[in-house]
């Protein structure tokens, strides 16, 4: 399923509750600010899994304890 067809079905069904508070989801989630120079040169970067766009400099990222980062706005969504 592409991206777009991800957010019609959302349209179409309304939000999910994950069960989770903001607050809740603000306490696990390390913020930080991507920033190329601080990426090890042999490590493979992969890009948001919820967008699927690449990190450019400056982007606001959270990474959860699983250790996989994500744009913050969407994480928190």
């Amino acid at each position: 399923m592409s991206y777009e067809e991800l957010l019609a079905l959302e349209e179409r069904i309304g939000n999910v509750s994950t069960e989770l508070t903001e607050e809740s989801v603000a306490k696990r989630l390390k913020q930080h600010k991507y920033s190329s120079l601080n990426r090890h040169i042999s490590m493979e970067e992969e890009p948001c899994c919820i967008c699927q766009e690449e990190y450019v400099e400056g982007d606001k990222l959270g990474r959860l304890d699983c250790g996989h980062d994500f744009h913050s706005s969407f994480i928190k969504q």
